[in-house]
């Protein structure tokens, strides 16, 4: 399958992300938009109708009329089309996996969010909400687990158990000590519990 060569890869919006699909995948859309380059004299642009045909008859957006424009020409995509300092790559998305055409391979499946510049919280919160369908998308796609959360009532003192013998090193007496409880073995019951859990998550 060919590479389609883009400014960055990461991918932020449904619009980016069926832009690339569409380009990775039909090899008609491939064939008109070389014709337009064979028609194009030297140093000349893609006409506004042109450009517009193709958008409207693979119902992609208006806003994609710059990108559309920049592949034409240079067969990739201005790094300006991402969203600024918020970016979403899914590791192992291939178009076979996308298209459920085969299911995703080896162990690297994930869907990442990578904040580059200093943004405020609720700019990210914003990011978060607008493309929430995109994330949960991709996840389906890549077959990602679900996450198990114990039912443990006692939680928060697991997490200190687990904390003081991982990090501090303690033993499981001077745990119980520190924690002011009196059965030693419900703390190890407990923090072998955890560790059971983080295997199997």
């Amino acid at each position: 399958m060919k590479k389609i060569k883009l400014a960055n890869e990461k991918w932020v919006t449904e619009d980016y992300q069926k832009l690339l699909w569409i380009l990775e995948l039909d090899p008609h859309f491939e064939s008109m938009i070389n014709n337009i380059r064979k028609d194009l004299k030297e140093g000349g642009n893609p006409t506004d109708k042109q450009i517009n045909g193709l958008l409207d008859q693979f119902d992609l957006p208006q806003s994609l009329f710059r990108e559309m424009k920049s592949y034409i020409l240079n067969k990739a995509f201005p790094p300006l089309f991402l969203e600024p300092g918020i970016e979403k790559m899914s590791l192992g998305l291939t178009p076979d996996v996308l298209l459920q055409k085969t299911s995703p391979k080896g162990k690297r499946r994930e869907v990442r969010v990578v904040i580059t510049k200093k943004i405020a919280k609720t700019k990210f919160i914003e990011w978060v909400e607008k493309n929430w369908k995109s994330i949960a998308f991709d996840m389906e796609a890549l077959e990602l687990p679900k996450v198990k959360i114990p039912r443990w009532e006692y939680f928060e003192l697991v997490k200190k158990i687990v904390e003081l013998r991982d990090k501090h090193k303690l033993t499981f007496r001077e745990i119980t000590a520190k924690l002011d409880k009196d059965d030693e073995d419900y703390i190890k019951t407990l923090y072998h519990r955890y560790k059971k859990w983080i295997k199997s998550s």
